[in-house]
């Protein structure tokens, strides 16, 4: 089975490196990508941003592609009741 996301990547970033300073456990950087989705209710429209991890070696594939409608390969992962997704 292959799960993918469709959409318009709205951004590439890199995050920065985090120490967590009670345990000294460093978290690399990560590379991200960034679609946006429109919620429409009664109440209006909410604009919600969803953020997939991907693997560095990955990135190539996404730099030169915000603003194109695109397909990601992912994995999916629960965490605290709240689905999350990693590129793959």
């Amino acid at each position: 089975m292959e799960l993918t996301i469709n959409g318009k990547l709205e951004n590439v970033y890199q995050s920065k490196e985090y120490t967590n300073t009670k345990t000294g456990v460093v978290t690399p950087s990560r590379w991200s990508l960034q679609f946006m989705e429109e919620l429409k209710s009664a109440e209006g429209v909410q604009l919600v941003i969803h953020k997939i991890n991907i693997p560095t070696e990955k990135i190539a594939l996404y730099k030169e592609k915000v603003g194109d409608l695109i397909s990601v390969p992912v994995k999916a992962w629960v965490m605290n009741g709240k689905v999350g997704f990693t590129g793959v």
